[in-house]
Order: structure tokens, then sequence, then C-alpha cells
């Protein structure tokens, strides 16, 4: 039976608790065989959340240790164009074709050098506007009125 079922047998078991006149046998058999089931679903649900737990930890894991290797690899590419490039330069050729690669020096998009912001005008700059909600959550819990801005509880299981 899954969690769905279970839940459904245990609201109606109390529906039908609720409108007798007295608890019999059957009632409490039945009412301990549906915590013992409803407490096995529970702990097969818990052990699935641990190992999808466990799972996530070592997704973030292998994710760094691509991330490092990426960037090695990124290095390697940048240090052998650089190589090429000097090379290239030193022999003053400006272009190589081989049978399979054409190699051409060319210049790049025009870029901003910036040695000293100092000197630059504020109208070049965006201000970004963000929301501090910690701040603002402490306000309205100490009285501050904000319209369209409340306050909400909400639940969530915790597994121990």
């Amino acid at each position: 039976m899954n969690l769905f079922e279970l839940t459904e047998n245990y609201v109606k078991f109390f529906t039908e608790f609720e409108n007798a006149d007295e608890v019999t046998e059957e009632m409490q058999e039945m009412a301990d065989n549906l915590n013992v089931e409803i407490e096995e679903k529970c702990d097969n649900y818990a052990k699935m959340i641990k190992n999808l737990e466990a799972d996530v930890e070592a997704y973030k894991n292998q994710e760094k240790i691509f991330n490092e290797k990426r960037k090695i690899a990124e290095n390697k590419v940048k240090w052998l164009k650089q190589n090429l490039q000097a090379s290239m330069e030193l022999q003053g050729r400006k272009k190589v074709k081989t049978d399979l690669f054409s190699f051409n020096i060319q210049k790049n998009a025009p870029s901003l050098e910036i040695t000293n912001e100092k000197n630059i005008d504020d109208s070049y700059y965006i201000i970004e506007r963000k929301l501090n909600k910690r701040e603002l959550l402490s306000d309205i819990k100490e009285g501050l009125i904000v319209d369209g801005v409340g306050i909400k509880q909400t639940e969530s299981l915790r597994i121990r």
C-alpha cells in the first residue's frame, strides 16, 4: 500500500472512530496496523531522502572537481595560444596556413583600460537596487507597517 492509500485509510478510520459510540477491539487493531504501516513508510521515505541528499553532496563535490579541471584546461589553452602567437610574432608572421588549420594574428575589438576610476563621471556607473529582506523582516516584526508586505509562517519536514 502506498503512502497516499495509507493516509486515506487513516482519515477514513478516524472518521469512523469519531462517529463510533465505543472503541472496539477491531478498531484498536486497525489503528495499530495503520500506525505501524505509516511508520514503516515514513522510515522508507527518510531512507530515500537521506540517500538522495548524499547523492546531492557527491554531485556538488564532483562539480568542484570538474570546475578545477576545466580551469586547468582553460589555462593550458591560453598558454598554448600565447606561446604560438609569441612565436609567430618573433618570426614576423601574421598568417600561417597548414593543411589542417589557418592561423591569423588580428586586432581584437577595442576595450577599456582603466587605471584610475576616480576620474570617471558618476553617470557611467550603474546603481543596483537590492532589497534588504532581513532588515525589513526585523522592522515588520517590531511593528513597521508597509503596504503590500506581511509576514508568513510556513512549515517544512525535518528528519533527524
